[in-house]
């Protein structure tokens, strides 16, 4: 029986189909691999665009909903990555801020397609807000940071703690630093 492989390369993907199809020739005994001829390319190898509207981000973690992940090191105003649907992932601003923004109950999602691009606001400016509670005499003050798309973030700078002082009035009355954890 005379043997006939015939591939191209253009991604590690293909390696990784050419190695599998190599191995179950080895185990069956014949493999056909069809891969996309040169100038073709599938719905999974175009790319869209996505506009990033904030500021400050050195590092941006998207994840498609297949759960495959991209990663940007000081992304443009618009990056380029396969068409689909993303969410955040994980954030790293400038300043030492982070936000694991797929542990919030909503996740929004963003389409990347190659006509118009998705608009992901994320990053700077950033908000910051004082949750109160009480509990019993004593008043509980939460310290939290937004981001432009609403994403919450936490300071890795822990030597320098948010600070608070309450007034009543003109007069302050109370004033100290927020712990971390």
């Amino acid at each position: 029986m005379d043997k006939l492989f015939h591939y191209r390369l253009k991604s590690s993907t293909s390696k990784r189909l050419i190695r599998s199809a190599v191995f179950i020739y080895l185990l069956v005994g014949m493999v056909v691999v069809v891969c996309p001829a040169a100038g073709q390319t599938s719905d999974e190898q175009k790319l869209g665009k996505i506009k990033i509207e904030g500021k400050s981000v050195r590092e941006l973690v998207l994840q498609r909903k297949d759960g495959i992940t991209k990663t940007f090191k000081k992304p443009g105003e618009v990056i380029e990555l396969p068409i689909g649907e993303y969410h955040i992932y994980y954030v790293y601003l400038e300043g030492k801020y982070q936000s694991y923004a797929y542990r919030d109950s909503e996740v929004e999602w963003v389409k990347a397609e190659p006509n118009e691009p998705g608009i992901l606001k994320v990053g700077g400016p950033l908000k910051q807000g004082v949750k109160v509670r009480r509990r019993g005499r004593n008043l509980l003050l939460d310290y939290e940071l937004w981001g432009r798309g609403d994403e919450k973030y936490q300071n890795l700078d822990i030597s320098k703690p948010p600070q608070f002082a309450v007034y009543q009035g003109d007069k302050k009355i109370g004033s100290g630093t927020f712990e971390y954890g």
